[in-house]
């Protein structure tokens, strides 16, 4: 159980509702001073790390702050099964579901996927696959998603051929990318 919390101030901790939920729950309210990241270091780290990674991955694909989203979830789904020297170099999924994690269905973030379609949802002469970016790994199934720049629509697929050496958000991409870090 939680016995304190650290903010900073911020409008998303200052609210009545909020309030009452830490009274109620017995939750001790601690505020940082304004200006001075470092007395929430933790935190303020884990968000300078998130928003470099985030960063990173979308310079890298070629892709805009449109897919800042999934970009970041895409970032923390590797990071959680990647090993960590807080822990010792152990792999934080498999410390928190106590088994061993598979790597094996991790992909390269805005690589260019081919995302077959099904029978039902094509007629006899349309093609069998739609050309779109891999843009993560959905939590409620085992698959993938896939974005289609034309439509703008997300397919989550389990039916994927991925070129991971083609990323074609270059080509989409006009101008230099529009990514502003969220930390000083």
């Amino acid at each position: 159980s939680i016995r304190a919390f650290c903010d900073d101030k911020g409008g998303e901790y200052i609210s009545n509702e909020f309030d009452t939920f830490m009274g109620d729950n017995g939750i001790e309210r601690e505020h940082t001073t304004t200006g001075t990241p470092q007395q929430n270091g933790v935190s303020e780290r884990t968000n300078r790390i998130l928003d470099n990674g985030t960063a990173s991955l979308l310079l890298n694909a070629g892709l805009k702050s449109q897919l800042w989203a999934e970009a970041v979830s895409s970032y923390v789904h590797v990071l959680n099964r990647s090993p960590s020297s807080a822990i010792g170099g152990k792999i934080p999924i498999e410390m928190f579901y106590k088994r061993k994690a598979s790597a094996a269905h991790l992909r390269v973030f805005g690589c260019r996927a081919h995302v077959h379609v099904p029978k039902n949802k094509r007629n006899a002469f349309a093609p069998k696959s739609r050309e779109m970016i891999f843009i993560g790994y959905p939590t409620e199934y085992r698959g993938w998603k896939c974005w289609d720049p034309e439509t703008d629509e997300i397919l989550i697929s389990r039916d994927v051929k991925f070129d991971e050496t083609n990323f074609p958000g270059f080509k989409l991409r006009q101008e230099a990318p529009d990514y502003i870090a969220m930390s000083g």
